[in-house]
């Protein structure tokens, strides 16, 4: 099934407007490269929005921009280890695109995150601790969790903002609708000097 809001379908509205209806043999910027344009302009477009909610106050993560995984946390020693299976996109100092993570059998028990430098800044401190909160440190798509009580290995869900390259083209892209129209333009702002570079070379090609 392909979503309405998918990378795909964005992707093809992009290339109705950058080729005007347009289907030749010399059109270079093809589906792909619009797909790609989409991901990076979402990418962008969704700093500004999250960045412009937090100027107004606001400091909670909208659903439609959120993907929600399960992992397999593995004890390694005293602590667990996991693996997003995708990027997080990282939109401001101080987290990775993490909204929530918590174990898929209690969806009341938060892990709450901790900074990579957590471990170097307290140590020998009571915060060091987190007074025996399961809390997280991530970098990159590794995670850590410390002071979990779960078993060799356990389920973990974790709610994130997943970055635009890793969405398939037909899926749900998390992309709230009201800055489609900023990503549209932002996709043919960056594929317009592509696809002028492509016709040059093909106008030289046949002269």
């Amino acid at each position: 099934m392909v979503n309405e809001i998918s990378k795909g379908k964005i992707a093809e509205r992009v290339l109705r407007v950058l080729n005007s209806g347009k289907d030749t043999v010399e059109q270079k910027v093809k589906q792909q490269d619009a797909e790609l344009a989409v991901a990076q302009a979402r990418d962008k477009a969704l700093f500004l929005y999250m960045s412009l909610r937090k100027s107004e106050g606001f400091h909670d993560f909208p659903m439609d921009i959120l993907v929600e995984k399960e992992i397999t946390a593995t004890r390694v020693g005293n602590i667990h280890t996991a693996k997003l299976p995708s990027r997080p996109l990282s939109l401001f100092s101080g987290n990775t695109g993490i909204h929530a993570m918590f174990p898929s059998h209690d969806v009341s028990l938060e892990i709450i995150p901790a900074s990579n430098n957590h471990q170097r800044l307290y140590y020998n401190q009571e915060a060091f601790s987190m007074e025996g909160m399961p809390y997280y440190v991530p970098f990159q798509q590794d995670l850590k969790i410390y002071n979990f009580e779960g078993g060799k290995e356990c389920k973990i869900l974790v709610q994130y903002i997943q970055a635009g390259e890793a969405f398939t083209s037909d899926e749900y892209f998390c992309v709230p609708p009201e800055i489609i129209d900023d990503v549209v333009a932002q996709a043919l702002q960056m594929l317009g000097m592509q696809k002028q570079n492509a016709e040059d070379r093909f106008t030289d090609a046949k002269e």
